[in-house]
């Protein structure tokens, strides 16, 4: 017989697992609040957009054919600009009245007549201030004119053998008194018509200075103490129409000494040479002021004893007298410097400097006339 089936449900089989239940949670829409805000301003841009996008579609359609895009207005402001500027630089022409011919002429004739006046007044005036033509002459016929003194001679006839032999006579020697050959040195450049003067020797700041020479210039020296040396070194030097300092870079530096040594030299008539061995030195304002002739180095032509050194400086020398009409260099009685001197004095003759003996350029100097 078959069994009936029964309208109660099934009883789940032993050990099977409960089903959760499912509960229906309720819909809460506070968490769709943002997203409802943000659907919210999206909507109303979107419609302020298309309220304002509308007139200017209508703007678009209604432009005229003939308008500039932007580029163009650009270009033509710039072109406007550049005209304007050159209008600014171009200078504005004079209005010209038409006037009719006659009056055109008689004005032109006018002004020619006074132009023509107008220069004639001014060469009459110009002739009298203008230079002689014999005062134009004698600035052109001056000649920048160098002196170069060697100090130093007495100790070596060999050397001055020599230079007597290469050098030319605008030459003037320096000699020391007292020593070995300087009587005889002496004798030698007055016998070959050179021109000769003293080398004095003066007090220097360093001691030991003075070639083993007697009778030396101090600043201690009285007038009278002055004066009695200054007689025996002339004795030691025959021929001397000057004299300048061997050393002397105290003495010269010495108001007192200096004023004593040129009342001696106005007395006697010798001309004096700064030689400037100190920036300090006196000397040469001294002699000025007790109105003897004088004058003051300018350059010293051998303190490097090399040829090309020398060479510099005796061109720097016809330089400077170039500039200043007059100039006056110091060199030694040594091999280098006369070999020198015998080459390039010749070739600076060749170019319009003149070479003269110290006694005649000392006399654009000082009082000397």
């Amino acid at each position: 017989m078959e069994k009936k089936k029964s309208s109660v449900p099934n009883k789940r089989k032993v050990g099977a697992k409960k089903a959760p239940l499912r509960r229906k949670k309720k819909k809460n829409l506070s968490g769709y609040i943002p997203a409802i805000i943000v659907a919210s301003f999206i909507i109303l841009f979107l419609i302020w957009r298309i309220i304002v996008l509308i007139p200017k579609t209508k703007e678009n359609r209604e432009f005229p054919k003939e308008a500039k895009t932007t580029v163009e207005k650009v270009e033509e402001k710039n072109k406007t600009s550049i005209k304007e500027k050159n209008k600014n630089l171009e200078p504005e022409k004079p209005k010209v009245e038409k006037k009719p011919i006659e009056i055109v002429e008689k004005s032109e004739k006018k002004y020619l007549e006074k132009e023509i006046k107008e220069n004639e007044k001014k060469k009459e005036e110009k002739e009298p201030i203008s230079p002689s033509k014999n005062e134009f002459s004698e600035k052109l016929s001056e000649e920048p004119k160098c002196a170069i003194v060697i100090d130093d001679v007495g100790s070596s006839l060999e050397l001055l053998e020599y230079a007597v032999k290469a050098l030319p006579k605008t030459i003037t020697f320096a000699i020391i008194p007292f020593q070995k050959y300087s009587k005889e040195s002496a004798e030698l450049l007055h016998k070959e018509n050179f021109h000769i003067i003293l080398h004095s020797p003066m007090e220097a700041e360093e001691t030991g200075l003075y070639y083993n020479t007697q009778y030396v210039l101090r600043s201690s020296m009285t007038k009278k103490e002055v004066e009695k040396v200054l007689e025996i070194q002339l004795e030691g030097v025959p021929y001397a129409e000057g004299l300048n300092n061997h050393t002397g870079s105290k003495a010269t530096k010495d108001p007192e000494l200096m004023r004593s040594v040129m009342k001696f030299a106005k007395s006697k008539g010798l001309y004096f040479l700064d030689s400037r061995t100190t920036p300090f030195t006196v000397a040469y304002k001294i002699a000025v002021e007790e109105g003897v002739r004088a004058a003051e180095r300018k350059i010293f032509l051998d303190d490097d004893n090399s040829d090309n050194a020398i060479l510099l400086k005796v061109d720097e020398l016809a330089l400077l007298a170039q500039k200043e009409k007059k100039a006056v260099a110091i060199g030694h009685l040594r091999n280098n410097t006369i070999k020198v001197l015998s080459s390039r004095i010749a070739y600076w003759q060749n170019r319009g400097v003149k070479f003269v003996p110290l006694s005649d350029i000392i006399k654009g100097y000082g009082t000397g006339s």
